[in-house]
């Protein structure tokens, strides 16, 4: 299969920089120009996440991080190393700015960056996205973070094979990036769309298929992909890459995403970032499943997955709540080869758990096949 044309997406701050390295690399990159009504490839300016995106600027580009802990903002490694892989910023090359402000009407914020933490093995060439990420501390708090925490690696899986909508926010060109007027947000702007599990690179690397129309460019580089579920909002990857309209032309790849890097897949790094800002890794929510007559199935985080094998393809899920049943889900199966022909329907379904522990039940209904009600209750405990 041919690999898509990748761009990076920070941009430069001047003009004369963007001609060096566009004479020397090829890659087309963009100076700032102020936007007199800023909006960004079709996406919505200051949403309701806006305080999760950091504007920060090196000596000589800008990209965008997330405020992760007060005083640690995680972004794209891309932004901060070259070709080999050595740091050209340094953090008293850094400036950042409040999260979420406008950074036309706002000066500067206070607080200066004591480390960067990169992994030593991140080179500015080839596709690296899986390992796409570093870590600013700060010596003192930048605000007060939007973000819950990260979503673990369980969670990312679970969220992968649902294809859920995630939502993203950074400050980057608000025209295609060969657009001689080169016009930049001073605004956060928002955009969402959905995990594409049929061209994921690993557990390190997530797609979002993106439509062509809405999309980030330049300057959106190391910008948060957000899923929100249970009153959280669980970081999940940080923008590495993309390809394709509206940034960048068509090329021979039909299809449009955006590359990213997941942060839980960085997790010794993600830990050092932890403990070099003043703050332990907390301790991991574990979520187990327990179906009659199965053993125990047991992950990281919050979210529970039933995953069996049956013999008809409707079913509904319910939750024992006050006394009676709720009906909380329902679908139908497909056929999967694994299961054999006795029980050739896979269902798998997932919800998000609370801290204890809460009765379920599937319903096979009445089918085709299925004379009769069938009932497999399920226990899920989180603690």
């Amino acid at each position: 299969m041919r690999t898509p044309t990748r761009r990076l997406t920070g941009r430069l701050l001047a003009a004369l920089a963007a001609a060096a390295a566009v004479a020397s690399t090829g890659l087309l990159v963009s100076p700032v120009a102020q936007a007199a009504q800023p909006g960004v490839i079709n996406g919505t300016p200051n949403p309701p996440l806006a305080g999760m995106a950091v504007y920060y600027e090196t000596a000589d580009s800008s990209c965008t991080g997330s405020l992760l802990l007060p005083n640690l903002v995680v972004t794209a490694a891309h932004c901060l190393v070259d070709d080999d892989g050595n740091l050209v910023t340094q953090p008293s090359d850094l400036t950042f700015w409040a999260p979420g402000v406008n950074v036309a009407q706002n000066d500067p914020a206070a607080a200066k960056a004591t480390s960067i933490i990169v992994n030593p093995g991140f080179h500015n060439r080839d596709n690296q996205t899986g390992i796409d990420v570093a870590f600013f501390v700060l010596d003192q708090p930048l605000g007060t973070p939007v973000i819950t925490r990260v979503a673990t690696q369980s969670e990312v899986v679970a969220l992968l094979a649902a294809k859920a909508v995630l939502s993203q926010v950074g400050y980057g060109l608000t025209v295609p990036r060969a657009d001689p007027n080169g016009i930049v947000s001073d605004i956060p702007i928002g955009m969402s769309a959905s995990m594409d599990g049929d061209y994921a690179g690993g557990i390190g690397e997530v797609l979002m298929a993106t439509n062509g129309v809405t999309g980030t460019c330049a300057g959106d580089s190391g910008s948060p992909w957000v899923y929100q579920g249970n009153g959280q909002v669980l970081l999940v990857s940080v923008l590495s890459s993309g390809d394709n309209p509206p940034c960048e032309p068509a090329g021979e790849d039909s299809g449009t995403h955006d590359y990213t890097a997941v942060v839980s897949g960085q997790g010794d790094l993600l830990a050092q970032a932890q403990q070099a800002a003043g703050q332990a890794p907390a301790k991991t929510q574990t979520t187990c499943l327990k179906a009659k007559g199965s053993k125990p199935t047991c992950a990281e985080g919050t979210t529970w997955t039933y995953d069996f094998c049956w013999d008809a393809s409707r079913y509904r899920v319910e939750q024992q709540a006050g006394g009676s049943w709720k009906p909380i889900a329902s679908g139908k199966a497909k056929k999967y080869a694994p299961c054999g022909k006795r029980t050739p329907y896979r269902i798998v379904t997932s919800g998000t758990a609370t801290p204890g522990s809460s009765s379920f039940r599937l319903v096979i209904p009445r089918q085709p096949g299925i004379g009769r009600v069938t009932y497999d209750p399920f226990t899920v405990t989180s603690s």
